[in-house]
């Protein structure tokens, strides 16, 4: 409907502009056609023995002539104005045009005037001079001028207008350089962002709410396995399984109503993978796609699930682990670590270990340790270190150094046992094996000496007999003598 009130008046327009010059040639014609006229008119007098006219006649004829000039101006004028207006000049340029017309209109009336009677104020005043002359040529001088004033004010307005659109398209020129500018920052800018996503090892892609993919990058079409490399265009239905695309689509129209990012995890060719959504908000407010983002992270979870593992065990450990930074101040200390010592984990962070210092190892113990670790060696040996209560307790350590990823060392871990009960044990049994040595030692020398003075009482018999048996001959003797 707008359309065709636009082309209506765009003809009316264009007829009214048509009449416009069929008026302003018409008032050309006519002022030609008396121009003419008035010169032969003027001329029958002197042919007046060729052509016999009356005097009554040849007035009438001017005064004709004068009324169809005065016909021919007013078109004139009037085509005049109405172009004048089509051109959009200044208000001060149609002013000085309507000044000149009416001048020029003015003219013309006192023509006719003329043409009824020559002279006709000089006659009526009695003047000597003839000032119909003077006013007529006054008239025609002022339209003269004040066509000239509307043509120089034209052209004022025209050269004003010439150097505003001379200003004006310098902006344009300049907006036009700043927008081809802008244009390739954009593009150089699009294109950056096209290289960082499709950097991006995980699929991203933008969907409408539809479930139409607007954009994605190179990992989308491997992901999901098609041998097509643009899916601009088709539905993720046709890409994915029911089933995960009744999962998706419940997830992103909760994100697109309650316009906040959703996250779920997906089961997908044997791997596990999270979900991000984003809702993409328009300049009037509203949710008409969303981003989403898909991370593979079944190595996470793994890595995960051995750092959970590895750390039940550090916590679960009967032995005692210390983690320090590369200056010897503890960053982490396990379970066992607080009973065995007495000390909370929140009283030795940031210190160092030699709040366990009993003073039973000298200097050049401690030396040789940090000597051994610094040179990235592991450390064995034992301490006698100090509770927390001031009791004394033996522990066998192993001192390790940790390396970052640049080779350097970054951390030290102890672990550590307690041995104090094992090496009372070890003590008793010493003991115990002393006093079992020195028992089977007095049981041996006694058997010995139950040896030797069993020979030396049988000797000591078998001299007493010998002893006996010479006394009792020597007395048989001396019977026999006496």
């Amino acid at each position: 409907m707008i359309l065709r009130k636009d082309s209506g008046k765009s003809k009316w327009v264009g007829q009214k502009k048509r009449l416009a010059v069929i008026i302003l040639a018409a008032g050309i014609f006519v002022e030609l056609a008396v121009v003419v006229s008035g010169t032969v008119l003027r001329q029958l007098p002197h042919l007046y023995n060729v052509f016999q006219i009356e005097e009554t006649v040849y007035h009438n004829l001017f005064v004709i002539n004068s009324v169809c000039g005065f016909g021919g101006s007013l078109l004139l004028c009037l085509g005049t104005l109405y172009i004048v207006k089509q051109f959009q000049v200044s208000k001060p340029a149609v002013k000085w045009a309507y000044i000149a017309s009416i001048s020029f209109m003015l003219y013309r009336g006192f023509d006719i005037v003329q043409s009824l009677h020559w002279l006709y104020l000089t006659d009526r005043f009695g003047l000597k001079f003839e000032v119909d002359v003077l006013i007529s040529n006054l008239l025609l001088v002022q339209s003269g001028l004040a066509v000239v004033l509307a043509m120089i004010r034209a052209l004022y307005d025209l050269h004003q207008v010439t150097l505003t659109l001379s200003v004006r398209n310098a902006d344009l020129d300049r907006e036009i350089q700043e927008h081809r500018k802008s244009e390739m920052r954009t593009q150089a800018g699009e294109q950056k962002l096209s290289v960082i996503v499709n950097a991006i090892h995980s699929p991203l892609f933008l969907v409408n709410r539809d479930g139409h993919i607007l954009a994605h990058n190179q990992r989308l079409p491997v992901f999901l396995g098609s041998r097509e490399f643009l899916l601009v265009g088709k539905s993720l239905c046709e890409l994915v399984s029911e089933a995960l695309f009744k999962e998706g689509e419940k997830h992103a129209l909760k994100a697109i109503e309650e316009n906040r990012p959703a996250k779920f995890i997906v089961s997908h060719k044997n791997h596990l993978w999270e979900t991000n959504i984003y809702p993409v908000m328009e300049s009037n407010g509203a949710v008409d796609c969303i981003t989403v983002v898909i991370t593979d992270i079944t190595a996470r979870i793994r890595e995960e699930e051995e750092r959970r593992l590895l750390e039940t065990a550090i916590t679960s450990a009967a032995e005692c682990i210390i983690i320090t930074d590369a200056e010897g101040r503890i960053e982490y200390v396990n379970p066992a670590f607080e009973e065995q010592t007495g000390y909370i984990r929140y009283e030795v962070m940031g210190r160092t270990p030699s709040i366990l210092k009993s003073g039973k190892h000298g200097p050049d113990h401690y030396r040789e340790l940090w000597q051994t670790i610094k040179r990235g060696d592991i450390w064995r040996g034992n301490f006698i270190n100090r509770a927390k209560d001031g009791s004394l307790f033996r522990e066998i350590a192993t001192i390790s150094p940790i390396r970052n990823t640049e080779g350097a060392i970054s951390h030290f871990v102890a672990v550590k046992r307690n041995i104090t009960r094992e090496f009372t044990l070890e003590n008793q049994l010493r003991q115990s094996q002393k006093i079992d040595a020195l028992g089977m030692l007095a049981s041996g020398i006694s058997h010995n000496l139950k040896n030797t003075l069993g020979v030396i009482l049988c000797q000591t018999e078998l001299v007493r007999e010998t002893l006996e048996s010479s006394c009792e001959t020597s007395m048989q003797y001396s019977n026999m003598f006496c």
